[in-house]
C-alpha cells in the first residue's frame, strides 16, 4: 500500500513526517513503543477534539434548530471518520508476491 501524503499542507507533512520517523525507529530497533505511543497519542488527540466540536455543535442545535443541521453532518463526520481510523488501523498489508 502507498502512503498518500498532501504535501502542500505543511501540518499534514510534519504529521506524516513523524509518523514515518515512528516506524523507521521501530524497525531499527526492534521495538513498536515510540511508534504506538505516536499513533496513540495523536489519535487519543484527534477523538478528543472531534467529540468536543460535535458536542458543543449539539449544544447549539439545542438552543438554536438553524444549528441542527450543522450538528448532524458534524456527528455522521464523526462517525465516518471513527470507522476509517478504525478500518486504517486493522488493514493488514499485502502479502508479498512471489516471483
Amino acid at each position: 500500500m502507498q502512503t498518500v501524503i498532501n504535501r502542500r499542507d505543511p501540518v499534514n507533512v510534519r504529521a506524516a513526517d513523524a509518523a514515518v520517523r515512528a516506524a523507521e525507529h521501530a524497525i531499527s530497533t526492534s521495538s513498536p513503543a515510540l511508534l504506538g505511543d505516536t499513533l496513540g497519542i495523536t489519535t487519543a488527540a484527534q477523538v478528543r477534539r472531534r467529540v468536543a466540536r460535535v458536542l458543543a455543535l449539539k449544544q447549539q442545535a439545542e438552543r438554536d434548530l438553524s444549528r441542527r443541521d450543522e450538528y448532524q453532518r458534524a456527528a455522521e463526520e464523526l462517525r465516518a471518520w471513527a470507522a476509517a481510523a478504525y478500518l486504517a488501523a486493522l488493514h493488514d498489508p499485502p502479502e508479498p508476491r512471489s516471483s
